[in-house]
C-alpha cells in the first residue's frame, strides 16, 4: 500500500526549499489557491506545476533561510489540514519589513490528495511578522 495523503503532505513540507525540489509531490495539473492578506488583498491562483515552479523561484531563489514547522496536521480521506509556522529570511521587501528582515507567517494550508499526488491546496496565511527567532538560526546559515 502507497503513503497516506497525510504522509505525502507532511513528506512534501519536510522538502520544501529554496529549490522547488517539493514540487515533485505535486499533479502537473494542481492548482493552489491563496486566500487574501494584509499584502495581497485578493484571492490568487496558481493553475498548473509549471506555473507555481516560476513563482517559487521569482520568490524564494533569494532566501538565504526557509523553514516550516509544523503545529497540527489532520486527515479525512484525500483531504489534510495543516496548521504551521513558517519562517523566511531574505525574500525581499515587504510592507513595513526591512528588507531581507527574518519574518514569520502563520499558516493554515488545506490538501486535496489524489493518486499518490497533491491536486490542490488552499492556503490562509496571517499577515508577515518580524521574526526574532530567525534571526540567530539564519546567522548560522
Amino acid at each position: 500500500m502507497g503513503r497516506s495523503p497525510k504522509e505525502i503532505v507532511l513528506g512534501m513540507m519536510a522538502s520544501f526549499d529554496a529549490s522547488g525540489r517539493y514540487l515533485a509531490s505535486y499533479a502537473d495539473d494542481a492548482v493552489w489557491d491563496f486566500a487574501p492578506t494584509a499584502e495581497n488583498p485578493t484571492w490568487a491562483r496558481i493553475e498548473g506545476k509549471a506555473a507555481r515552479q516560476q513563482v517559487h523561484h521569482m520568490t524564494y531563489d533569494r532566501a538565504t533561510f526557509l523553514e516550516m514547522t509544523v503545529n497540527t496536521a489532520v486527515a479525512e480521506g484525500p483531504f489534510v489540514a495543516v496548521a504551521y509556522t513558517f519562517r523566511t529570511r531574505g525574500i525581499g521587501q515587504l510592507p513595513g519589513l526591512e528588507a531581507g528582515a527574518p519574518l514569520r507567517i502563520e499558516v493554515v494550508t488545506i490538501y486535496e490528495v489524489r493518486d499518490g499526488l497533491i491536486v490542490a491546496q488552499k492556503q490562509y496565511s496571517g499577515p508577515s511578522l518580524p521574526d526574532a527567532d530567525t534571526t540567530t538560526a539564519c546567522d548560522g546559515q
